[in-house]
């Protein structure tokens, strides 16, 4: 049977530390684009632009509205977030 060096544990756990970061880095940044996204969208809301005078400017803030917050997606499917990266079992 062949034994492993205390040195390849090391470098092993190092590594899936690494890993494990960077997973947490990306899924991290993803939860802040749509967090940012979303406290964009309440502060259009709350600033009033109903009062504007321009019916265009009124109509494109509508627009924004209504659209669906920025989020990273894993091939266009998945949304990264620290949700999916707390779930994902090992």
């Amino acid at each position: 049977m062949r034994t492993i060096s205390p040195k390849a544990i090391i470098i092993f756990a190092l590594y899936m530390g690494l890993k494990l970061l960077q997973t947490w880095i990306y899924a991290w940044a993803g939860s802040m684009i749509v967090a940012e996204s979303d406290n964009f969208k309440n502060e259009i809301y709350t600033s009033g632009w109903q009062a504007l005078g321009n019916k265009s400017v009124r109509h494109y803030i509508g627009i924004m509205l209504v659209q669906r917050p920025i989020a990273l997606k894993a091939c266009g499917y998945i949304p990264i977030s620290i949700n999916l990266f707390t779930s994902v079992r090992y």
